[in-house]
């Protein structure tokens, strides 16, 4: 089992955290850009859409879309 943040190159690892602290005070979806690490090690520019989950007893934890970010130079 990984946490999802550990997939995050390491510099975008406490915006995610803040993201997600924020969600589950406020209830608010969020959406970020990030880079996500290749099993090669380079970052992959990505957008994080993030919507928390919630249930009959409360907050069941938050939904991440991924979706790649074309990089143009």
């Amino acid at each position: 089992r990984v946490r999802f943040s550990a997939l995050l190159a390491m510099s975008a690892r406490h915006r995610f955290s803040e993201a997600l602290e924020t969600l589950f005070r406020t209830g608010i979806p969020s959406k970020l850009e990030s880079e996500l690490v290749s099993r090669e090690g380079s970052a992959i520019p990505v957008t994080l859409s993030v919507v928390e989950r919630r249930g009959t007893y409360g907050s069941e934890g938050a939904a991440i879309v991924v979706t790649r970010r074309s990089v143009t130079h």
